[in-house]
């Protein structure tokens, strides 16, 4: 694609790990497409020495760097211009907000999410701030706000986000420029032809099964994901409850939650799928009847396009940028309102016909997100620049 002199590209690879979740897998996906499209230029991608890396492009173009990660304040405001120093760099791309020092060279940012409604959210969770923690948030939030302004191209997650970084942070609009999210993997290739019933079969859920997430994140608002499915249960519901990408640090508390539950043994708690257990991650998809999404903020939504991608219908929270993500694909609810929650699922469980034609749009809606045109957005960025 690109005719343009050869240029050196820093990249901040850092969320790059077996383990990795939404920034990790934008830069991985990314870099792939990059090596199909772009020929021309060199990368220097920043790694993490002390983690497993994840599947990425290698030629002789793609040069991986390892370093330590000490913290992500002094990644940004040293480490990483003295790197663009180090290696020579005409450009860096820093995937996602953090604090930017003094680069030699232009920089892009990624701004995947909201930082403020991130804490407000985390605290409607149950998340408490020391006072420690408020205070530094509120440094981070001012030097992070600069690194926006000082950034020569802001890539943004959605249209939501955008609209913040124009309206709140001052960020003009010819400087930002949408490159979004797809799902994580090809997901509608994978579960084409998986025997969902099969599946159900695996996981001991014969009589289906509603999905839902808890990766660690108070945000993701489970405790109400519980409340809802207490209801259902005792209207008669068949199906069992999964929850998945649970981390192992965090399953005692997963646990204790259920526990209190008399449906207890009817879940089903599953551990957080690396970049390794694909498969395994979009059979989970495939085998729901429902997946559920009850986040009490999102910057785009990776989850709910991995379902719809998958074929399985989406009942999902009205807040953040989900709606925008989700289209007319999914049952959009609020998120803290139980009784509507439970009503919904209640109708969609009951509908088959219903719940093809929400699946069917599901998939429709998550084709237009692609990671080849973000790639593309974002290698003409760095040819402008260069």
């Amino acid at each position: 694609m690109s005719n343009l002199q050869s240029k050196r590209i820093l990249v901040d690879g850092t969320h790059l790990s077996i383990q990795m979740k939404g920034v990790g897998r934008y830069v991985a996906n990314t870099l792939w497409q990059l090596s199909n499209l772009d020929s021309t230029n060199e990368y220097w991608i920043l790694v993490r020495e002390d983690v497993k890396l994840p599947s990425l492009p290698q030629n002789t173009r793609f040069h991986y760097v390892p370093i330590r990660l000490w913290n992500h304040f002094f990644h940004g405001m040293w480490s990483l211009p003295r790197r663009a120093r180090l290696h020579r760099t005409n450009l860096a791309w820093v995937p996602y907000e953090t604090t930017i020092g003094f680069f030699s060279c232009p920089y892009l940012v990624t701004c995947h999410d909201v930082p403020d409604m991130i804490s407000q959210a985390e605290r409607a969770g149950g998340k408490r701030f020391s006072l420690v923690q408020h205070l530094t948030k509120l440094a981070d939030g001012y030097i992070h706000r600069q690194s926006l302004h000082s950034a020569a191209v802001v890539f943004c997650n959605s249209f939501f986000v955008k609209e913040w970084l124009y309206k709140t942070i001052g960020i003009p609009t010819a400087k930002i420029l949408y490159a979004p999210c797809a799902p994580g993997a090809d997901f509608a290739s994978i579960t084409q032809t998986m025997d969902c019933e099969a599946i159900r079969f695996k996981l001991g859920c014969p009589s289906g099964y509603l999905l839902a997430f808890a990766t660690g994140d108070k945000r993701e608002n489970v405790d109400t994901v519980f409340r809802v499915y207490d209801q259902l249960v005792s209207l008669g519901l068949k199906q069992r409850l999964i929850v998945a990408g649970v981390r192992q640090s965090d399953r005692p508390d997963m646990i204790e939650g259920i526990s209190r539950y008399r449906w207890q043994k009817r879940a089903l708690i599953l551990p957080f799928y690396g970049e390794d257990q694909t498969r395994n991650l979009a059979e989970v998809y495939a085998g729901a009847d429902v997946y559920l999404d009850l986040s009490l903020h999102e910057g785009f939504g990776m989850q709910v396009v991995e379902a719809m991608a998958s074929g399985t219908a989406v009942v999902c929270s009205n807040a953040g940028a989900i709606p925008e993500v989700a289209g007319d694909a999914a049952v959009l609810v609020d998120a803290r309102d139980a009784n509507a929650i439970a009503r919904a699922l209640s109708q969609i469980l009951d509908d088959l016909d219903l719940r093809y034609r929400l699946a069917k749009r599901g998939q429709q809606q998550a084709a237009k997100y692609t990671w080849r045109q973000t790639a593309t957005t974002i290698l003409e960025a760095f040819e402008t620049l260069a």
